[in-house]
């Protein structure tokens, strides 16, 4: 990730994020220099995934049409510095 990327989202009002991953890079590279930055940069602590199946695209689904949304909360493993505070220094109002 470029050193100004960081600067760079906070132009924009959502970061869709797509599939990552490449067998060159170590998976915890890919977690600590890349997603977690971004998650908690800003606050980001929903990951939704809509799920549909697209028309033409190949898949190894066979049942009825797909068209569905997981929300997962990203508050706890990586997310909670094992212990410590998920955003710390940061002051939260009631």
């Amino acid at each position: 990730m470029p050193d100004d990327a960081l600067d760079t989202l906070k132009k924009y009002d959502a970061i869709l994020f797509g599939a990552i991953g490449d067998k060159r890079v170590p998976d915890d590279v890919t977690v600590w220099e890349l997603i977690m930055p971004i998650r908690k940069m800003f606050n980001q602590y929903i990951n939704l995934r809509p799920v549909k199946l697209l028309k033409g695209a190949p898949s190894r689904y066979t049942g009825e049409n797909i068209d569905f949304v997981i929300v997962r909360e990203n508050a706890e493993g990586e997310y909670s510095n094992s212990g410590g505070r998920l955003y710390p220094g940061r002051r939260i109002s009631r």
